[in-house]
């Protein structure tokens, strides 16, 4: 009696353990059917969102500019403390929507593969890339992972985050910045109306170096 019983309960764990039933036909597609609507509502919830954050970050930066032309350094950082948040809530976004956008452990092999329109783009000028962006579109960059330029020391893409506020603007010295129209930034986000440039922010400092960029568009 005692080895039934024992018997019975390790049958009984067994089944607790065993994968659960196929579906039907029917009722995965009832499945994947609800989740492509669910993953569409995401989307455009998304896509709104963004759009907020990167007209807050716009609105921020011409009042951080504005600051520091008043000589409110204070306030003019801790503007540039919110727009640093924004901006890496923005690149959090887009990476999750595009998973090849992993800027920091990027491998040479994975940026070579990136399907993209390749520039090159020197410390000491600009870089016209050909592209018109549109009210819709939704580009970003994506520097190459080993590149770097400077001056006395060799930065990346994010530039020497020692100097914010370089020579009047908002970012760091040696940054790699996109210009739209009359929107900038370094954010690999590009947003704006009009033809893209990238360029080095170098202010009146001389410097050094190039970064290879491959600007991709965002479905």
């Amino acid at each position: 009696m005692r080895f039934f019983l024992l018997s019975l309960l390790i049958l009984t764990a067994w089944a607790g353990e065993a994968e659960p039933p196929k579906l039907p036909a029917d009722v995965q597609s009832a499945i994947d059917k609800a989740t492509k609507g669910i993953d569409a509502a995401q989307a455009k919830v998304d896509a709104e969102i963004l759009k907020q954050r990167q007209a807050l970050i716009k609105e921020l930066t011409k009042l951080q500019e504005s600051y520091t032309k008043k000589g409110n350094l204070d306030v003019a950082l801790a503007i540039k403390t919110r727009i640093d948040e924004e901006n890496t809530k923005v690149e959090n976004m887009v990476m999750a929507n595009t998973p090849v956008l992993k800027l920091d452990n990027l491998t040479e092999a994975e940026w070579a593969s990136l399907k993209g329109k390749e520039f090159k783009v020197t410390l000491s000028g600009a870089c016209s890339t050909g592209i018109n962006v549109k009210e819709k579109d939704k580009y970003a960059f994506v520097p190459h992972p080993t590149d770097t330029w400077g001056r006395e020391a060799m930065f990346t893409y994010k530039g020497n985050d020692r100097q914010p506020n370089w020579v009047g603007t908002p970012f760091n010295a040696y940054a790699l910045l996109w210009i739209v129209g009359e929107t900038q930034g370094v954010s690999p986000t590009i947003t704006g109306i009009g033809q893209l440039m990238l360029k080095g922010n170098l202010g009146t400092s001389g410097g050094s170096g190039s970064i290879r960029v491959k600007i991709i568009q965002i479905p």
